[in-house]
């Protein structure tokens, strides 16, 4: 049985088995460091094996703490990529602004602060809306272009404040996202105010592929584009930025 600071194996020095276990336990506990202005930041373990996000800097690091307060430090960071490795002074930092895309790379780990993980939408039957849920995206009928057979929706808190009804091809107000809908067009869509409200522009349009379009993480449904020339169909979603996500 392996004990810490104990190798059974000849060729691993005692040294580098005792420096992985202080690695593997800050791995699973994750990291708090603080702030230039000293308000805290707490970074989790979220995904071993992979690096994950959209990258806004790479630095070299000697520990997980230093990648960490390299995070805390840069503009709109949220999670990092650390390479694991025992090199001192040879670790690869990538800070990121998000988790999205994923790639599998056995030498690093992504870490996050949880309080950017957003929950994964839950997917409904057409004809089913639950309460306290934004649209955050569509499923179309595969055999009706204009009729809906799933939707995906994600819990938010909303402004107690009356519903705003709008039409296809019409944008939701400001603020306000789409919480349910008809599953079959024409139809009116009622838009909720969201606590805190959205950020403009909401103007990222994204089409219908494979029968199916979804709104990024941290975004919901303000707009959905039918074609009214020819043959109706649905073509795409505009999504908008919720601020609380």
């Amino acid at each position: 049985m392996w004990t810490p600071g104990y190798s059974s194996n000849p060729f691993v020095p005692k040294d580098v088995m005792a420096v992985s276990m202080s690695l593997m336990i800050l791995m699973m506990i994750g990291i708090l460091v603080e702030g230039v202005a000293g308000s805290p930041s707490f970074f989790q373990m979220y995904n071993e094996g992979n690096r994950c996000g959209q990258v806004i800097g790479e630095i070299t690091v000697p520990s997980l703490s230093a990648c960490a307060t390299a995070c805390h430090q840069a503009k709109g960071c949220i999670g990092f990529n650390l390479q694991i490795s025992l090199a001192k002074n040879q670790r690869s930092c990538q800070t990121t602004i998000n988790y999205d895309s994923c790639v599998s790379d056995a030498g690093f780990t992504y870490f996050i602060d949880p309080k950017e993980i957003v929950p994964p939408p839950i997917k409904e039957a057409c004809g089913t809306f639950p309460t306290g849920f934004a649209l955050v995206g569509i499923e179309l009928d595969p055999m009706d272009d204009v009729k809906l057979s799933q939707i995906y929706v994600r819990s938010v808190n909303f402004a107690p404040s009356s519903n705003q009804f709008v039409t296809t091809n019409q944008d939701c107000p400001a603020n306000t996202v789409l919480i349910v809908g008809s599953c079959t067009l024409p139809t009116t869509y009622p838009c909720q105010e969201v606590t805190g409200g959205t950020r403009a522009p909401c103007d990222l349009v994204v089409s219908i592929s494979g029968g199916k379009a979804m709104c990024p993480k941290k975004m919901a449904v303000t707009k959905i584009d039918v074609k009214t020339q020819g043959n109706k169909k649905i073509e795409a979603i505009v999504c908008c930025e919720v601020d609380q996500w």
